[in-house]
This record gives C-alpha cells, structure tokens and sequence, in this order.
C-alpha cells in the first residue's frame, strides 16, 4: 500500500502525517505512537517505511530480549528499522 493511499484511509493517518511533517529532521526528535488495535500499527510501519521514517515496535507478541533490543534501539539516536 502505498503513503498516499494510506493517508484517505483514516484521518488519523492525516493526523500522523502532519505530527511527523512538523517534526524538525533532529536525530533526538522521537514519537510515541500507542494503539489498542495491532492492524492500526501495521498501517502506520507500512506508511513510516513507504517514507523511510526509521521506527521500532513494541507489543506482546515479541519476545522479552527483542522488546529490551527496541527500548534500546529506541532510546538510542540512531534508532530504527
């Protein structure tokens, strides 16, 4: 799926899209993006990856060691996929 078809699904990827548009390119600049629904977040990677907007991913089905290797990956400023 494309960014651009990704952004008429849902007005919160319009949202999204103007929170990281305002985002100054900073490698300490971070976002924080929680949903209930696993299939919203699967949205957001494909739309983050279609615009090569480095991110990593937290949720019960990873296994303990990779959650800790994503806090890492996270708190560090070369972070992401």
């Amino acid at each position: 799926m494309l960014s651009s078809e990704i952004m008429y699904l849902n007005s919160k990827f319009k949202f999204i899209d103007h929170l990281v548009r305002k985002i100054p390119p900073d490698k300490d600049n971070k976002l924080i993006i929680v949903s209930y629904f696993k299939s919203t977040l699967k949205l957001v990677e494909k739309y983050f990856r279609s615009v090569k907007i480095k991110f990593v991913t937290l949720s019960g089905e990873l296994s303990a060691q990779v959650r800790d290797e994503n806090v890492k990956k996270f708190l560090n400023t070369d972070h992401g996929s």
